[in-house]
C-alpha cells in the first residue's frame, strides 16, 4: 500500500503548470478568486525552504 503522502511536484511541473492548476482551483466549485501568474509561483518557490514543503523528501 501507498505511504498516503502527496509526492513532491518541485521538479516535475512548470511554473507554469503551477500557475494552471492554482488557478483552475482557485476558480471551479464556486470558488472566486483571481488568477495565478507564472511569476508569483516563481516568486513563492524562491522564498520556500525544504522546511516550509519546498521539496524534498518527506521527513521520516
Amino acid at each position: 500500500m501507498g505511504r498516503g503522502i502527496m509526492p513532491a511536484f518541485k521538479d516535475r511541473l512548470s511554473d507554469e503548470e503551477i500557475a494552471a492548476v492554482a488557478t483552475y482551483i482557485r476558480t471551479s466549485w464556486g470558488n472566486d478568486f483571481g488568477p495565478v501568474s507564472s511569476t508569483r509561483v516563481a516568486e513563492i518557490r524562491k522564498s520556500m525552504t525544504e522546511t516550509d514543503g519546498g521539496g524534498g523528501s518527506p521527513p521520516q
